[in-house]
């Protein structure tokens, strides 16, 4: 039976419906001993809980799209692997390459300066100060908007390059899911890493600002300029990429940004709505439309227009495509607004002047494990596609 769908959650529901009844009607016929009449009322009750429990995480699994199958929840699924790699609409913007194309590595060194971090930002345990000329560092800096007001702390990673005194570089927005966490993008999907291994392989230096997507815990805006409400589109559109390049002294050639599943929709949708910076966005088990819950709220001020304007799809069915690059990496079993199918129908709206990539893996869900191996490949991705 399949851990996805109608059959294992009703054959659930009824074991859970029908245990307590089955406590209730065993509890006096067991027979035996004192400690055995005992052991097996307990295990009655064991069994009844367990049941119930099995029911809710199957639900939440149901819902979620975590694991795919048993073989990905008890870890004995083969490794994934790329089924597809496929380019829609036009070329991109600085060039078309291969997936897997190395990029040449930087050339020189500019704007020379001593690499000290500037007030408010603390440097983390990701690597020591000794080791930054080599590394890299991350720190944790508070952004505070200055147009939204908003702030959230945010997790930047600084390449080695920057130590050397290079300041102009591209810099690239990673944003969590939601509720998500920025400690978590550093230390699950290991991007600081990851980024490290890539620039060893050639890719140019960047930075990274790792941020959760909900700046207004416990409220899940879909990063929307909500009417009368927090300006969240605005502070990641603008906020942020000001108050890091201020703070770090950068002159960003380019701007990016990568996340996964409402970090994905949200990283997409401000290349989308805001093309003139943003040149590039990396979408992990995305959805192309805000899911509106009761995490949301009215996010639209019951403004028809509002919403289609801050739907992706709407955008690229009725007005003109921007000037972007988008990647999109799904995988075979993945489904949901935030699976393969619709990764598919939102590939098929692309035209020129935007292009996008695709990435298909023959399986995974909706999960640190199938982002953590897609990672990699989204910032080699990022790094053909962000001009240096």
């Amino acid at each position: 039976m399949s851990l996805l769908g109608e059959p294992l959650l009703v054959l659930l529901v009824v074991l859970a419906l029908a245990m307590p009844a089955a406590v209730l009607f065993g509890w006096s016929r067991v027979r035996g001993p004192k400690v055995v009449r005992a052991t097996g009322r307990v295990a009655l009750v064991l069994i009844a809980q367990a049941t119930a429990v099995a029911l809710g995480l199957v639900a939440l699994n149901d819902y979620g799209e975590f694991f795919t199958s048993w073989s990905e929840l008890l870890g004995t699924a083969p490794q994934p692997y790329v089924v597809t790699q496929q380019h829609f609409g036009a070329d991109r913007v600085v060039g078309r390459h291969p997936l897997h194309a190395r990029t040449p590595s930087i050339s020189g060194i500019a704007n020379t300066g001593s690499g000290a971090l500037p007030p408010g930002a603390t440097a983390t345990s990701w690597s020591q100060r000794s080791k930054w000329s080599s590394m890299g560092a991350l720190v944790s800096l508070p952004v505070t908007g200055s147009t939204t007001g908003l702030s959230e702390k945010a997790l930047v990673y600084l390449p080695p390059a920057y130590f050397a005194g290079v300041r102009a570089m591209p810099v690239v927005e990673v944003l969590a899911g939601y509720p998500g966490a920025a400690i978590a993008l550093a230390n699950r999907l290991r991007y600081p890493s990851a980024l490290l291994t890539a620039m060893h392989a050639g890719v140019e230096p960047m930075v990274l600002v790792l941020l959760r997507s909900a700046v207004v815990y416990p409220r899940d805006t879909e990063c929307t300029d909500v009417p009368h409400g927090p300006q969240v589109f605005s502070y990641f559109a603008h906020d942020v990429p000001d108050a890091v390049a201020s703070a770090f002294g950068l002159h960003p050639t380019s701007y990016g940004t990568i996340g996964e599943s409402t970090g994905a929709m949200c990283a997409v949708k401000i290349a989308v709505l805001d093309p003139q910076r943003f040149v590039a966005g990396a979408s992990l088990s995305g959805y192309f439309h805000a899911v509106q819950d009761f995490t949301t709220g009215d996010l639209y001020g019951g403004s028809t227009r509002i919403r289609e304007l801050n739907d992706i799809t709407w955008r690229l069915q009725h007005l003109p495509p921007p000037r972007i690059s988008v990647l999109v990496a799904t995988a075979v079993t993945e489904k949901g607004a935030d699976g393969y199918r619709s990764a598919q129908r939102f590939l098929a709206l692309v035209r020129a002047p935007m292009s996008a990539d695709e990435i298909v893996l023959s399986h995974g869900g909706h999960n640190f494990g199938t982002w953590k191996l897609e990672v990699p490949s989204a910032l080699r991705w990022l790094g053909r596609h962000l001009p240096a």
